[in-house]
């Protein structure tokens, strides 16, 4: 679930690092007039037609599970949707949750336009989440095999945090769990209300400014792929 509202809940969040570097790179990669817009997954919270630099002419969202109140009730691996029937695509954080994601890139494949565009998000280190329906972890590499595999060519595959942000995310992680199980409650209550704050702000700073330190250390892998 992406978060880009810069409020205070935000920044105590001990995903926020990670979304808002997520969230800037879908942003440069989205720069295009998007058309209609399928969503795989209604769980994110954008604003407005974030991340698209301009209004969808429509936009659907799809979902397995009617409690995200989709437009669409349906399966990634089957949607009830015409062949080349829409021009982009959006799948965020959700390959992950995905028991076999090759089948549903093929099935994106299908339901896109000739030279529609995919979209697409993965992490390569995040904590567990959503269990026990959280299967797989993503290199570039990896999701640039699946991507040509299902039909697909990249056009931008963009790393969205490094090093510091990685070292923030553990850290603002640590900060979160302090915050319920540190045994005094002032403890408890520095933890959740300023520590991870200041985790936040410091490692995105950080981040932001030697992003280039080292390249090995991936969050997460923001892509933009067209139809062949």
């Amino acid at each position: 679930m992406l978060e880009p509202a810069d409020t205070a809940a935000a920044w105590r969040s001990p995903g926020k690092i990670s979304r808002e570097l997520l969230l800037q790179e879908l942003r440069t990669i989205c720069a295009f007039a998007p058309g209609i817009v399928l969503e795989i997954g209604a769980r994110t919270h954008y604003r407005g037609h974030e991340p698209f630099a301009s209004a969808p002419s429509r936009w659907i969202k799809l979902d397995l599970d009617p409690r995200a109140m989709p437009q669409v009730v349906g399966s990634v691996y089957s949607m009830p949707f015409e062949a080349n029937s829409v021009d982009t695509i959006l799948c965020t954080q959700v390959i992950e949750h995905l028991t076999t994601p090759q089948a549903a890139l093929v099935e994106m494949h299908r339901v896109l336009r000739k030279t529609g565009r995919l979209v697409l998000s993965a992490p390569q280190a995040w904590p567990l989440h959503m269990e026990p329906d959280d299967y797989f972890r993503y290199t570039g590499h990896g999701l640039t095999l699946l991507l040509t595999n299902a039909g697909f060519r990249i056009e931008q595959l963009k790393p969205c945090g490094h090093f510091f942000a990685s070292i923030g995310l553990i850290l603002s992680h640590a900060a979160f769990h302090l915050g319920f199980h540190a045994r005094h409650s002032s403890v408890r209550h520095f933890w959740r209300s300023h520590g991870i704050v200041w985790i936040n702000r410091l490692f995105l700073r950080l981040e932001r400014r030697w992003s280039s330190l080292s390249t090995a250390n991936v969050i997460n892998w923001a892509v933009l792929a067209r139809r062949e």
